[in-house]
């Protein structure tokens, strides 16, 4: 599974949400433990993503987004 860092963006944060079909999930799992340096990576994407929801659910988000542009 070769693919270029923004696919592979994608990919992890598709697998942090569920979002991968079994088929999918079972590659990229094999494809992260065949590469244990992309670790630092996926938990970057899941505090991220554990930031956001903590935002949204606060109601803080839009205001964080809205301030940033």
């Amino acid at each position: 599974m070769i693919v270029p860092d923004a696919d592979r963006d994608a990919l992890m944060a598709r697998y942090l949400a569920g979002r991968l079909s079994d088929d999918e999930a079972q590659r990229f799992e094999a494809w992260w433990a065949a590469h244990p340096e992309a670790t630092r990576d996926l938990e970057a994407t899941a505090r991220l993503a554990s930031g956001l929801r903590d935002l949204r659910r606060r109601g803080e988000l839009t205001t964080v987004v809205r301030g940033a542009w």
